[in-house]
């Protein structure tokens, strides 16, 4: 094997072991729409259906996103981070266990776990909520796949080489006599 065999080897080998994010599409389908007022007055719209997303990176190859490698949780047009913030991430992790979240945003609660979630929007003169039902779903999803730049032109340039080889050997080869 020459070198230009392993410097090939080791361009595809970094390319396809380069970190990039993953995303997740989070869907809270039919939960029970609930608000309760200053009164104490309940009124219930029935299911509701909310979304959000979440990307990540599984930096020790553990097969589970945890709290340090999740990017970003958006739910229902509030992104919180994993950063000391006002949207903030306390806990999170997604593997083959299942999807755990609990987040904050001022009085407003997203909590994700196996076999029950809530999202609770509260302020003074208000309490809504939208609570699990036998009939909810807590849907993951992958996000649509968008290849990185990286990868674009890594796959470029590997089609590139193996043209060149193609071409190199339909070239016909003349023998030198020496």
């Amino acid at each position: 094997m020459d070198m230009r065999h392993v410097l090939l080897a080791a361009a595809v080998g970094f390319g396809a072991s380069a970190a990039h994010a993953d995303g997740w599409n989070l869907t809270l389908q039919d939960f029970d729409h609930v608000l309760v007022d200053i009164n104490g007055v309940r009124t219930d719209f029935g299911p509701a259906t909310l979304g959000g997303s979440f990307a990540g990176v599984d930096l020790n190859h553990d097969g589970t996103i945890d709290l340090n490698e999740v990017s970003f949780v958006t739910f229902d047009g509030v992104t919180y981070t994993n950063s000391p913030s006002v949207q903030m991430i306390y806990a999170f992790s997604y593997g083959p266990a299942g999807l755990t979240i609990s987040a904050d945003y001022d009085h407003d609660w997203l909590r994700v776990q196996p076999g029950w979630a809530n999202y609770d929007l509260s302020s003074p003169a208000r309490n809504e909520q939208y609570l699990q039902t036998a009939a909810s779903e807590v849907l993951v999803a992958p996000s649509s796949v968008v290849p990185e730049p990286a990868s674009a032109l890594l796959l470029a340039a590997g089609l590139g080489m193996l043209a060149l080889v193609a071409l190199r050997r339909r070239a016909p080869r003349v023998l030198s006599p020496w």
